[in-house]
């Protein structure tokens, strides 16, 4: 008894184990991958031919040792996660680098793309087909973003070009731009992103240096399109060789005010302190274009461009990396990892979700239209794979049947109450069974296969149970079927008496008395169950839900007579 309920408790510890890892946890499908060109080193995501479904563009860059330039392959969507062959077409010379925008203001998709010449423009025609490249800046890169900086309704480009300058180019409104304008750093320019740090309505850019000592600034919009002087956030110690690259804004601690999820590497001081560090971490924003250090320090260490949405549905955003330094990929050519957020600034440890071959970039987008940020990471083997979110969460509960018990023939009915545990509210699918399952068993039916969920994260739906016809047949069939044991019970009795001139009669045969009463008590069940209604048998029915990979389940019991 001892071993038994030791097994029963590890089992037990084990189950819970599982649903506390599961808990919160992002979960995607299989990744699917797609063939684009040469080398592909980005991705964008836009409706290019206007169908209200999501497409992407990919920048391939080629390899021009050989002569091949590369180019831009655009895949468009089918609405259901799933993506068209890819077209290939000639795009500029060696793209590194593509942002998707309309910036002619024709409510067309339109994509602003790097190559080796500078920053080109290439708008689109609504068809899936754009125009050819125009190039706006023709100077080297290492980083750019879009934004309204002077607040006129049109988008305008901030540049980095390959001496580190920082320069804002104002946009016309028609696809042309305005000569670049420069901005003041304090150490030069590596990469930069804009957000309203201090909630004034004027977009502000951050700017990570990569020139000695490295640091991380902040300059303050006008909006008019120029900027303050910029003010330090981090800087290196006195020995250093590090490297920030700021590689998303969103409100991490969810208190209204932008924060940063910055990459770090190297040997770096944050906040002044020379040590040896590396990873990602968040600044949070005080909302006045001030920032505190990370909370929880750099949390693990590597570095890419970080995709940002809540995979798990928590409320609470999630951040998506292609490398990780120290952390396990499940399969050996590559992954995309997952850190669930806690809402504060800090993340958990990563999932691991194989993808193709030692992927770079990684964006997000809902590609199937179902509320889930899902994946995309773009992968040196000239693939791109798209991980589609399954992360719908909910609990399923099954009322008392009503009525019970039930005899043949007659229907006893269940209410089915869901409720959405994540932001997530993809149909659930429902199916449900007895046990045991065996000739004369009731059968179950759903009214509904599937259900959604309404506007308060509910859904409902009725189960109902029929008893056979044949039930009744099964406990006739019993009866008779025990009807030799009072016979044989009897039989022994005699058998006994006739053997009572042994040594101990009375012993013998009161012991033959009292196991032939067993016997016909056992078989009769007492006159009640012989001429009355048969005893009740219960059945155990299950119904299950299931929306992607996840599955619920509830279980209630039904007495037939």
């Amino acid at each position: 008894m001892t071993s038994a309920r030791k097994l029963l408790g590890l089992v037990l510890l084990a189950v819970f184990s599982l649903s506390v890892v599961a808990h919160g946890s992002a979960k995607f499908k299989t990744a699917v991958s797609y063939a684009v060109g040469t080398k592909p080193s980005a991705a964008a995501v836009g409706d290019f031919n206007g169908d209200g479904k999501l497409d992407i563009a990919v920048v391939n860059s080629g390899d021009a040792s050989v002569g091949d330039n590369g180019g831009l392959s655009i895949l468009l969507g089918n609405g259901d996660g799933t993506l068209k062959s890819a077209a290939n077409v000639s795009a500029g010379t060696n793209p590194v680098a593509v942002a998707v925008a309309d910036f002619n203001g024709d409510g067309r998709t339109d994509l602003v793309l790097v190559d080796s010449s500078g920053i080109g423009m290439l708008l689109g025609n609504g068809d899936g087909t754009f125009d050819t490249l125009t190039h706006i800046a023709s100077t080297g890169f290492s980083s750019f973003v879009t934004g309204d900086f002077n607040r006129d309704g049109r988008l305008d480009l901030a540049i980095v070009d390959a001496s580190g300058s920082l320069a804002v180019l104002l946009g016309n409104g028609d696809g042309t731009f305005q000569g670049p304008t420069r901005v003041v750093t304090s150490n030069g320019a590596f990469f930069i992103a804009a957000a309203d740090f201090n909630n004034d309505g004027k977009l502000d850019i951050v700017a990570s240096s990569s020139v000695y000592p490295a640091s991380l600034d902040i300059l303050m919009g006008n909006g008019d399109g120029t900027f303050q002087l910029p003010t330090t956030i981090v800087k290196c110690g006195v020995i250093c060789t590090a490297t920030w690259v700021v590689a998303g804004v969103a409100d991490l601690n969810q208190d209204g005010n932008m924060d940063q999820v910055v990459v770090q590497n190297a040997h770096c001081g944050p906040f002044g302190a020379s040590r040896p560090c590396g990873g990602i971490g968040a600044f949070l924003g005080n909302g006045d274009g001030s920032f505190g250090p990370p909370p929880g320090g750099w949390q693990i260490a590597g570095g890419s461009p970080v995709a940002i949405a809540d995979f798990n549905g928590d409320g609470k955003l999630d951040i998506a990396v292609s490398r990780l330094t120290g952390s396990q990929c499940i399969n050996a050519s590559g992954c995309v990892f997952v850190l669930a957020g806690n809402g504060d600034g800090t993340f958990q440890n990563a999932t691991s979700f194989p993808v193709g071959l030692t992927p770079g970039w990684v964006i997000s987008a809902d590609l199937n239209n179902d509320k889930a940020p899902d994946l995309v990471a773009v992968n040196t083997d000239n693939t791109i794979s798209v991980l589609i979110n399954s992360g719908t969460d909910f609990s399923i509960k099954a009322s008392t049947f009503s009525p019970t018990p039930i005899g043949p023939g007659q229907s006893a009915t269940s209410t089915l109450s869901l409720s959405l545990l994540s932001a997530f509210d993809n149909p659930v699918s429902l199916t449900c069974g007895v046990q045991p399952a065996q000739a004369g068993a009731p059968t179950c039916s759903l009214s509904s296969s599937s259900v959604t969920f309404d506007s308060t994260g509910r859904a409902s739906a009725t189960m109902t149970v029929t008893a056979g016809a044949a039930v009744q047949g099964y406990h006739s069939l019993r009866l008779f079927q025990f009807l030799w044991l009072p016979v044989a019970g009897f039989a022994f009795v005699a058998a006994c008496i006739g053997r009572s001139r042994n040594r101990k009669p009375v012993l013998l045969l009161t012991s033959c008395f009292l196991f032939a009463g067993l016997i016909s008590q056992m078989a009769c069940g007492g006159t009640a169950n012989v001429g009355g209604s048969p005893q009740a048998r219960n059945y155990a029915i299950t119904v299950t839900g299931a929306s992607g990979t996840t599955q619920h389940s509830a279980t209630v019991t039904l007495a037939v007579q």
